[in-house]
C-alpha cells in the first residue's frame, strides 16, 4: 500500500523529462512496477508492498540511471518503505547520452547491410573484469550505416557480426566471427573509442 513519487530531470539543465520509463524492482516482491513520467517529469508508483525497492529511469537519448546514482557504473540506492508510507521527491537526474556512428564495409569497399553492431566495454561483475554490451546495439542499413546511442562516458570497443545464407537471420545461415574497429578479428588489436 506504499507510494513512491518523484521526478525525472535532465542532469545538465534540470528540465523535466516527459515520457521517461521508471521501473521499480524489489527482491521481496517478485513482480516489478512501471510508471511513465508526465509533461512535468513526475511519476507515481502506487500500491507497493513494504520492502526495499530499486528505481531505474530510462529514456532514449539519455543515460539510464538508478535512484541515488550520480554517475554510470556506480551503485544506486535502495528505497526502504513500510506499508502505508508515502515517499516524496525520489528524483532522478539523467545525463544526455553519447552516440557512436559509422559504416561497415567489406574487403572490396562495398557497404555491408544487415550486420549486427555491438558496443562493448569492460566492467567489473562479481569481482571479475568482463567485456559487456552497452547501449542497445544496432543493425546496419543498406548503406552500411549504424548508430548506437544513449552511451555513458567511457571507453568502448565496437564489433560487427554478420550472418549470411537463407533468410540471413535464421539458423540456416553462416555466422562470421566478430570484427572489431578498425577492422581486426582480434580484441587485443581493436582500437578503443573514447566518449
Amino acid at each position: 500500500t506504499a507510494v513512491i513519487r518523484g521526478r525525472v530531470l535532465t542532469a545538465e539543465s534540470g528540465t523535466p523529462v516527459r515520457r521517461a520509463q521508471v521501473r521499480a524492482t524489489s527482491a521481496e516482491a517478485r513482480a516489478g512496477r512501471l510508471a511513465t513520467t508526465d509533461a512535468q517529469g513526475r511519476f507515481e508508483l502506487k500500491d507497493l508492498p513494504a520492502g526495499r525497492w530499486i528505481l531505474t529511469a530510462s529514456k532514449a537519448g539519455l543515460v539510464t540511471l538508478q535512484y541515488g546514482q550520480r554517475r554510470p557504473l556506480e551503485s544506486g540506492k535502495a528505497i526502504e518503505i513500510r506499508d502505508g508510507e508515502t515517499l516524496e521527491r525520489a528524483d532522478i537526474s539523467l545525463p544526455r547520452g553519447s552516440a557512436i556512428t559509422g559504416h561497415v564495409y567489406d574487403e572490396f569497399g562495398d557497404a555491408v547491410a544487415g550486420a549486427r553492431i555491438q558496443v562493448l566495454r569492460f566492467q567489473m561483475q562479481q569481482g571479475v573484469r568482463r567485456l559487456v554490451p552497452a547501449g542497445g546495439g544496432d543493425q546496419t542499413d543498406d548503406t552500411g550505416a549504424f548508430r548506437v546511442f544513449g552511451l555513458a562516458p567511457g571507453e568502448y570497443f565496437v564489433s560487427a557480426t554478420l550472418r549470411s545464407g537463407p533468410g540471413a537471420d535464421g539458423a540456416d545461415g553462416n555466422t562470421y566471427a566478430p570484427t572489431y574497429y578498425p577492422g581486426t578479428g582480434s580484441l587485443a588489436e581493436a582500437q578503443r573509442v573514447a566518449l
